[in-house]
């Protein structure tokens, strides 16, 4: 906010200890407005408390404090305010014993502080997420992905796209793929819609079951509740996800043929990154292809739940509609099962909590009984589900609570399923995928990993016996920081891992540089593989070099580069990538060449990705990943060399120049305060500079700021019969200025622009500036004629 300050000129004295201002008011560095005040040489006294005390949430008597308020003095407290040219120890903060204030003159801010007895116990009261404006948006996902080679398996053609159309806290969202073994599906079409804590759905949606069943889709409607649109947010806790590789290869998770990652792996053992599966109980299917190497296909059961219920605040769900065939297609005419489901979960202590459900599902009923603790840095959570139909499971999951030196994951599972297909295949005239999984499955798998100073250790571990088959794997890693000099950095390592696909065994050094462009590392050692390519165990150096190089095209758009070759006992591997990450579009690919000396195996997978996001104002395209929410960024009056710093949560994020807009993507379920702050300008004048703004699935929202450019103006402040008006307050946009005793005065203000006028007695005025060259530094207007507010109606 612009303003003129300067030192109260002599004989000025008396007028400058009292005067009326606009002042803009802060409480815990949120802007609750902006109030009229009577400012005096030692305190503030603001017309209407009361209605700055309205925008103070979670008070537990609000009159009150708006009595204390009238009847206390609120001291300017000028000692306390911050300076912009050093860092003050203690500036910026008081402790009152009830209410007290910081009064910033050169800002026309005040920051109200206020004694925590004055607010309700957090427990008592949750805070929501504001309703987002009910305008609408869309905001469409497109990915695509292509895999290939020289292996035994098919490739994989997938696409998919996601779209959430959102009008404020509504929003119908659809989720639909190709995969070229199986074609197209429509995984759901679904309308949500949040009111507090509960969420209403109906449509086409994804049960993804229990410890019996994998997922299944449901023509229904449900009500559930949820914390997503809390500030408090719980993470997920999930099965551990292992994987060993024998060499460099390809990792793809399936969910059916939903795609939920892709990724190129080095040898040796890997834990997944879950955060983005959805939460339910389902199997998984991972594929994994090395190079000369049959494709492996390894199933595992996974769970990954939303978190414990709050205290007082029980988890529910309720589903219930006709469940399809699994994996009927959707021009086929089929029966449907009639499905109905209802769940809930209590906190009955600060660290337990107990959760239950009944399930009705082709004439059965199933029902599952939970218990989760924390305790000691540790989670446990407990599960049994039994049916009427003989079937019955039990899982047992311990991690770590908290991230610390010692973190560990742990999931324990058996399962005794009666009963075979719930749909026959002969009745519909395809085959469909079990909605049951159909053998009995004893299931282990766990990680732990350990840091302590320069030494990391992590260790995992897996066993899975069904139909008759056991897989197992056992891996170990430890790495040592032998020397870091700035951006040099050389460790010791060793991997060992034993699997049902193989052993390995690798120790050797590995030197890493990283660059501002790219990096550089040399690894060497000695492996031994227990399954060689053919079969037979090989054991000798292994070497391999991996260099990266990015080149940046501008904001945070670049270009990236990777290459590695690897010489292994008994193989040699060329891979090579590369990424085009852009504002619009993200498209990357890959090859791995192996030579095992008389045959050659190849790898090679496309990738790529975009998102439209379209508002009321405009359309835009991004390659961020997983894009659920979005602010279009404008300015609007800008000079061209205007520059602008736009602040996020007090963070900034990026810069703007002149009337330039710009799309930014967020995380839905937040709360933003989004600031436009002057970086390198001419005078101007910013209205509402800082917002708020939140964000739910699907918004697209648009804040657009105002920005008029000033001049310094000099003139004289007349009344009707042309006589000066001597020591009147002039105010606009923030800037203020006084009247001489002849009525000339100086202010910033732009063209055509209302001045607000106080006259010495308190009487108010206003006055109309005439339109002027808006690019001017300085105009002279002469008379300025004070007049009735009503007189420009």
């Amino acid at each position: 906010m612009a303003s003129i300050t300067s030192d109260v000129p002599a004989g000025f004295e008396e007028l400058a200890s009292e005067q009326r201002q606009l002042l803009d008011v802060y409480f815990q560095e949120r802007l609750l407005g902006s109030f009229m005040a009577t400012v005096k040489s030692d305190e503030v006294i603001f017309d209407a408390p009361e209605d700055i005390v309205d925008q103070v949430e979670n008070l537990v008597d609000p009159k009150a404090l708006v009595s204390e308020i009238q009847r206390r003095k609120l001291s300017k407290n000028l000692a306390q305010v911050c300076p912009t040219t050093n860092v003050k120890r203690g500036c910026g903060l008081l402790e009152p014993d009830i209410v007290g204030i910081i009064y910033t003159p050169s800002e026309l801010r005040v920051d109200f502080f206020l004694s925590p007895e004055l607010f309700r116990s957090p427990s008592r009261q949750l805070r929501y997420l504001p309703v987002p404006e009910a305008v609408p948006s869309l905001i469409s996902q497109f990915s695509a992905y292509k895999s290939g080679g020289s292996s035994d398996a098919p490739g994989v053609l997938y696409f998919e796209n996601h779209s959430t159309l959102s009008l404020g806290s509504w929003r119908a969202k659809s989720w639909t793929n190709y995969r070229n073994q199986s074609g197209a599906e429509i995984e759901e079409v679904v309308i949500e819609k949040e009111v507090r804590r509960s969420r209403f759905f109906g449509g086409y949606v994804q049960n993804f079951g229990n410890e019996l069943f994998s997922r299944r889709s449901i023509y229904g409607m449900g009500i559930q509740s949820q914390n997503d649109t809390l500030l408090d947010k719980r993470e997920a806790f999930g099965t551990p996800l292992n994987v060993y590789l024998r060499q460099r290869g390809r990792v793809e998770v399936f969910l059916e043929d939903r795609l939920l990652l892709a990724n190129r792996l080095a040898a040796g053992s890997h834990s997944l990154e879950t955060a983005s599966f959805p939460s339910g109980s389902y199997e998984l299917e991972i594929r994994i292809s090395e190079g000369g190497h049959d494709t492996r296909v390894e199933k595992i059961l996974f769970s990954k739940d939303r978190g414990m219920p709050l205290l007082g605040r029980p988890n529910y769900e309720f589903l219930a509609g006709f469940a399809r065939p699994p994996k009927a297609p959707l021009d086929q005419k089929t029966s449907s099962s009639p499905f109905a489901r209802a769940s809930g979960a209590l906190r009955i202590t600060d660290r337990a909590s107990l959760s239950g459900a009944v399930e009705l599902y082709n004439d059965e009923v199933y029902s599952e009984l939970g218990v989760t603790a924390y305790g000691l840095g540790h989670r446990i959570d407990a599960n049994i589900v039994a049916g009427t139909d003989g079937s019955e499971a039990t899982r047992l999951r311990i991690g770590s609570a908290e991230r610390g030196l010692l973190n560990y994951s742990f999931d324990l599972r058996y399962s005794d399923r009666a009963g075979s297909y719930i749909f026959d295949p002969d009745q519909f005239g395809f085959d469909p995928k079990p909605d049951r999984f159909t053998s009995d499955v004893l299931q282990i798998t766990g990680n732990v990993s350990y840091s302590t100073g320069p030494v990391q250790l992590f260790a995992l571990g897996s066993y899975r016996s069904s139909e008759g088959r056991n897989e197992y794997e056992l891996g170990a890693r430890a790495t040592w920081n032998l020397l870091r000099k700035e951006r040099w950095l050389l460790f010791a390592n060793v991997d060992a891992v034993n699997a049902t696909s193989g052993n390995s065994l690798f120790a050797g050094l590995t030197l890493s540089f990283v660059g501002g462009n790219g990096g550089l590392q040399v690894e060497s050692g000695i492996r031994r593989n227990g399954t060689g390519s053919r079969g037979d165990s090989a054991s000798g150096l292994y070497n391999a070099i991996r260099a990266t190089a990015d080149i940046g095209l501008g904001g945070r758009e670049f270009l990236r580069a990777v290459s590695s070759f690897e010489q292994d006992p008994d193989r040699q591997s060329i891979d090579g990538g590369i990424e085009a990450d852009l504002s619009a579009f993200n498209v990357n690919a890959s090859a791995t060449s192996t030579d095992f000396g008389d045959r050659r195996a190849n790898q090679y997978a496309f990738a790529g990705r975009t998102a439209l996001i379209v508002n009321s104002s405009n359309v835009n395209f991004t390659g961020s990943p997983s894009v659920n929410s979005a602010i279009h960024l404008k300015i609007d009056g800008g000079r061209v060399d205007d520059e602008f710093e736009v602040i996020i949560d007090n963070q900034p994020r990026l810069r703007l120049s002149g009337s330039q807009d710009r799309l930014i993507e967020l995380t839905a379920y937040e709360q933003y305060r989004v600031t436009l702050k002057p970086v390198s300008t001419g005078p101007l004048v910013i209205d509402q500079p800082g917002r708020s703004i939140a964000l739910l699935p699907g918004n697209a929202a648009t804040i657009e700021w105002d920005v008029h450019v000033i001049s310094a103006i000099f003139g004289r402040l007349v009344d009707e019969t042309g006589q000066g008006i001597a020591n009147a307050r002039i105010s606009s946009h923030g800037s203020i200025a006084r009247s001489d005793d002849r009525g000339f005065f100086q202010i910033e203000a732009q063209s055509g622009a209302m001045l607000n006028i106080i006259l010495k007695g308190g009487e108010e005025k206003i006055a109309l500036l005439p339109s002027f060259n808006p690019e001017a530094d300085f105009v002279e207007l002469g008379d300025i004629l004070a007049m009735e507010a009503t007189e420009t109606e």
